[in-house]
């Protein structure tokens, strides 16, 4: 993961200071387009990981909540009435 990281920028700014000849600029929007959609891949990751964990508490609240309920409605019964 380090290396990605690392590699990613090295490499567009390897690409930035090419002696490419600039018609039009189109090497440098063509690097910003990359380096754009670089970044709203590692932000859509990064969402991805917070969802995952955001629903690995959910479900621990859940089992939590679970748990006492059943302690709570297992310990107060109500009585059972005997017909006489």
């Amino acid at each position: 993961l380090f290396w990605k990281a690392f590699l990613i920028p090295v490499a567009l700014h390897m690409i930035w200071d090419l002696p490419i000849p600039n018609f039009f600029y189109i090497p440098l929007i063509l690097n910003g387009i990359v380096s754009w959609y670089i970044v709203f891949g590692i932000v859509q990751q990064g969402l991805r990981q917070v969802k995952r964990e955001q629903l690995n508490q959910t479900k621990e609240e859940l089992a939590r909540t679970q748990s006492v309920v059943v302690a709570v409605t297992s310990s107060h019964r109500a009585p059972v009435l005997q017909p006489r």
